[in-house]
């Protein structure tokens, strides 16, 4: 008995591979500038979130000066 794939002449690929391998390829392209898009704008989020913690810190901190400041004034005072 002979087998069907042994009386087949042997391609390197199938003509319909190219085309697979090409929409792949677009695919992966695709899917990395969204990847770098993602990161971005992930990028630009975190740092928005940090400028107003930063400003919140900057607030709290003049606060304690403030309180600090009256503390001494009010000690030194009587």
């Amino acid at each position: 008995m002979v087998r069907t794939a042994q009386l087949l002449p042997l391609k390197a690929t199938p003509s319909w591979s190219c085309e697979g391998e090409d929409i792949a390829r677009r695919a992966y392209r695709a899917l990395r500038s969204l990847v770098k898009l993602q990161a971005v704008a992930r990028g630009a989020y975190v740092r928005k979130q940090v400028q107003i913690a930063m400003n919140c810190m900057h607030a709290l901190v003049r606060l304690q000066v403030k309180v600090r400041a009256r503390q001494l004034l009010g000690r030194y005072g009587e």
